[in-house]
């Protein structure tokens, strides 16, 4: 029967021809023209490449030998060649950007930045066909080339940043140009991008107003100069909320003066007796989050193969269930009456590692597997994904201390927990379930998305993890209102396991009373700042809750004492 009758040869086993040998005349480079012969050579399909396949590979190759021989005639030869003599190829970021970064660090740098030249100089050449070139990730390491050339071509980072449109501006793109600026002790230089950043609603990080800082408190002695751009700064960070660390308040008394005080339990200054205020999202900024977890967490969920189905064909059929299934979920969460929802699977494993192998050893005799027979290290070192259930007790400990407090707890597990719970959870999830107050996360997700959804969904209410959400989807989220909701909605806790009573004794760590943000306050005849810091730590990565440039963890809950900053600027700048 013929192929036309749908009996012929299965598609996959249809002939693949080679790619087409490249002519050995593409280049006038003697390194490009071995390479043409080597491609040439290959017999496997995915070893011959295709014309630009090649270009892109012969690029990096020849970058590379640059960055060991020192010497870049050969990679600017053949890179014109091909985009301007030949116009065989348009220039790719990503490519272009490995070549930078590779420069770089191996003391290339004004080669790097005569590359970085090269590439404006083809868009005004070839004009649309390098519109989508300049993307964020390209004139970042842009920046970082051209600050680290000599001389600096302050015009030329000026134009590489007007290539961006204004919402692919990152915190990132400036911090190269604050580094820059502190090393030369250049203020121009460093407020004339701190204003671009500023204009386009970037918002700044305790690194990057630890740079600038650090920059006007050389220049002290200047101090006409110097207050009104401490002053941005201080208007700034009231703005957009960074995290403060020691170092920085330290720098803004040198600058400034000012009072270091206690702040009382109950969010009162020390120093002047006012109230430090407590910032809260508004409707409108949770439903942004609402939408970001349904649009960038569950909808690619629902499409794709879940790491607890993976064998699951995922059909329209399929699909619609799943949507189904979460529908049903938020359905659930509107009916319940809750303020405080308990992360189960991060409250349930709580000191894994300390009673981990008890419990690996009683899931195997529940399985008839005789526990001697295991090797040790597969009933001790802990698996990803764990493979042993949680303690539904420790929640229980948690749910009835959240009560006592006069909250109302919700409890979120995956719904593997709920539906396979072991014959010691039992007890426990009986209960909740007569009580209402526990709700299962849809089999296709993951119950991070499931209980952040859960608390953003009613306003108000916390999230009682000792997660710090780091997490790839975490970051995926509006970073501007995430961070916000994170330190004020998340409530800690530590757990003391009593093996002889199987009791947990469990304290909860509640958000301060206030926001450890800056914050303005203006009367009659002065303007003044409370500034809350992290006297424990001198610069904080905000994204991470780590000190900048470590792997040290901050948990913004506990681990320090209630200190501010309190400035006093009387109006004669």
């Amino acid at each position: 029967m013929s192929d036309a009758d749908g009996e012929g040869p299965p598609r996959w086993k249809k002939k693949v021809e080679l790619n087409a040998a490249i002519d050995v005349g593409l280049s006038s480079v003697a390194a490009v023209r071995e390479l043409v012969e080597k491609n040439n050579a290959q017999t496997k399909l995915k070893k011959r490449l295709k014309v630009t396949e090649f270009i892109s590979e012969t690029l990096m190759e020849l970058a590379k030998g640059a960055a060991r021989s020192k010497n870049t005639d050969d990679t600017f030869r053949f890179l014109n060649e091909m985009v301007l003599v030949k116009k065989l190829y348009t220039p790719r970021s990503a490519i272009l950007s490995k070549i930078l970064y590779a420069w770089k660090e191996k003391d290339l740098v004004n080669a790097a930045a005569r590359l970085v030249r090269q590439t404006v100089e083809y868009k005004s050449l070839l004009g649309d066909d390098m519109s989508t070139f300049f993307d964020e990730s390209y004139v970042t390491v842009s920046l970082r080339v051209l600050t680290a050339a000599s001389p600096v071509d302050t015009a030329l980072i000026q134009k590489m940043l007007s290539y961006l449109p204004a919402s692919a501006y990152k915190r990132r793109l400036f911090n190269p140009l604050f580094k820059y600026a502190l090393s030369c002790n250049d203020v121009d230089f460093a407020f004339t991008f701190f204003r671009v950043a500023c204009q386009n609603k970037v918002e700044l990080w305790d690194e990057e107003y630890h740079l600038l800082l650090q920059l006007l408190v050389r220049v002290k002695a200047d101090a006409a100069r110097v207050t009104p751009y401490v002053v941005q700064l201080l208007e700034e960070m009231a703005l957009h909320h960074p995290v403060t660390g020691r170092g920085n308040v330290r720098l803004l008394g040198e600058l400034l003066g000012g009072t270091n005080a206690q702040v009382d339990s109950g969010g009162m200054c020390g120093a002047c007796g006012q109230a430090i205020q407590s910032f809260d999202l508004s409707g409108d900024d949770r439903g942004v989050l609402l939408d970001d977890i349904v649009e960038k967490l569950v909808k690619p969920r629902v499409s794709g193969r879940s790491n607890y189905e993976p064998e699951l064909e995922v059909g329209e059929a399929e699909k619609e269930k799943r949507w189904g299934s979460f529908e049903h979920f938020k359905n659930t969460l509107s009916a319940l009456r809750y303020d405080a929802v308990v992360d189960g699977a991060n409250v349930g494993y709580y000191g894994l590692n300390n009673w981990y192998s008890e419990a690996k050893a009683a899931l195997l005799r529940a399985q008839g597997v005789d526990v001697a027979t295991v090797p040790l290290h597969k009933r001790t070192h802990v698996p990803f994904p764990v493979d042993v259930p949680p303690k539904f007790r420790i929640v229980d400990s948690l749910v009835k201390t959240l009560v006592a407090q006069g909250r109302r707890p919700l409890v979120v597990f995956h719904q593997r927990h709920i539906a396979n719970a072991s014959d010691d959870n039992l007890v426990c999830l009986q209960q909740w379930l007569e009580q209402n107050i526990i709700v299962g996360s849809p089999a296709f997700l993951n119950d991070d998305y499931c209980w952040l959804y859960a608390c953003l969904a009613r306003p108000g209410s916390y999230i009682v993890t000792n997660d710090q959400m780091r997490d790839h989807h975490f970051s995926m989220l509006s970073r501007r209102f995430f961070l916000r909701w994170r330190q004020r909605h998340r409530i800690t806790y530590k757990a003391l396991f009593q093996k002889s009573t199987s009791v947990a004794l469990l304290h909860v760590r509640p958000p301060r009373a206030y926001s450890v943000w800056t914050q303005r306050a203006p009367d009659s005849v002065a303007t003044h700042w409370h500034i809350p810091f992290l006297d424990s730590v001198d610069v904080l990565d905000q994204a991470t809750n780590r000190v900048y440039a470590s792997d040290k963890d901050v948990d913004l809950s506990k681990g320090w004492r209630r200190r501010v900053l309190r400035l006093v600027l009387y109006r004669t700048y």
